[in-house]
C-alpha cells in the first residue's frame, strides 16, 4: 500500500496509534445495523476526542445493531479511520461482513453535515438500503465548492482537494454506483449553501430531499429536540421500505 500524507501524519503521532475511532453495541435483533457517523463539529483543525461518538447516546435503546465511525482526520469519511481502516474501501467492507455475521437484513446510515456526506458515500460503496444525510455537503470538490461560493472549513476542504482521496463529488459516485437503495436528504432552506447541495441530487429516483424550514444548518440538532428526529429513525428502522414521516 502505498503511503499516503493521512498514513504518514498517522505514524509519526504514536499517541493516536492505539486509538479506535468505531464501537459496535450489539443490539437485541439481527434485523437491522444502524451506522451513525460524527460530524465536523466544532473541533475543526483538531481531532474529535476519542469515544465521542455523536448518536451513541440518541441511539441507546434501539434495540437495533448500532456502528459509531468518527473521522478523527475529518475528510469527509473518505480516507483512514483510526482503529478500522486505511481507505473508504476498507472503511466500506467490514460493514458488509458485519452484516453478514450478525445476520442482518439491513443496513442503514446516518450523520449530518461532513457526516451526512459520509453516510451518503458509505451508503452507495456498500449499497445500503438507506442513507439519512441531514444538511450534508453532496461535494467537497475545491472547484464545485467555488463556483457556488461555499467558502465554509476552508482549511478542511483544501486538505481533502489534495490527499488524493477517492469520491470528491458524489453525483459522480451515484451515477457509477446507483446510490443507496435510497437516500433521504434534510436540511433547512434558510441556509443557502446546504440547499445548493441538497439540490444536486434531487434528480436521482431513489432520492427524497426535505426542506425541514427550521434550525439553519445545525437542523440536526433542533430536529433532535422536537422529536422528528426519533420519529424518522424509528420509521426507518421499523420498516422494510423507506418512510418519510412528514
Amino acid at each position: 500500500m502505498n503511503s499516503s500524507p493521512c498514513h504518514q501524519w498517522l505514524s509519526e503521532n504514536n499517541s493516536l496509534m492505539t486509538r479506535c475511532d468505531y464501537a459496535l453495541d450489539e443490539g437485541k435483533t439481527g434485523e437491522v445495523i444502524c451506522v451513525g457517523l460524527t460530524s465536523l463539529g466544532d473541533a475543526i483543525g483538531s481531532p474529535p476526542i476519542p469515544d465521542a461518538f455523536e448518536w451513541r447516546h440518541f441511539m441507546r435503546s434501539y434495540r437495533c445493531h448500532r456502528l459509531y465511525l468518527i473521522d478523527c482526520f475529518q475528510h469527509w469519511y473518505r480516507g483512514p479511520i483510526l482503529g478500522f481502516s486505511h481507505s473508504i474501501d476498507q472503511t466500506a467492507a467490514p460493514f458488509l461482513e458485519t452484516k453478514k455475521r450478525l445476520r442482518a437484513r439491513r443496513l442503514i446510515f446516518i450523520g449530518s453535515s461532513m457526516a451526512g456526506f459520509g453516510a451518503m458515500v458509505l451508503g452507495a460503496k456498500t449499497g445500503a438500503d438507506l442513507a439519512i444525510a441531514i444538511a450534508p455537503q453532496t461535494s467537497v470538490d475545491a472547484a464545485f465548492l467555488g463556483s457556488i461560493g461555499d467558502s465554509r472549513w476552508p482549511g478542511k476542504t483544501f486538505e481533502v482537494n489534495n490527499f488524493g482521496c477517492a469520491h470528491r463529488d458524489l453525483c459522480d459516485l451515484y451515477h457509477s454506483t446507483g446510490g443507496p437503495q435510497r437516500t433521504h436528504i434534510l436540511y433547512d432552506a434558510s441556509c443557502p449553501d446546504d440547499g445548493l447541495h441538497a439540490g444536486r441530487l434531487a434528480a436521482f429516483p431513489n432520492v427524497e430531499i426535505e426542506d425541514v424550514g427550521y434550525g439553519g444548518h445545525g437542523c440536526a440538532y433542533e430536529m433532535a429536540k422536537n422529536g422528528r428526529m426519533t420519529q424518522m429513525v424509528d420509521a426507518a428502522i421499523a420498516s422494510d421500505h423507506f418512510l418519510s414521516s412528514r
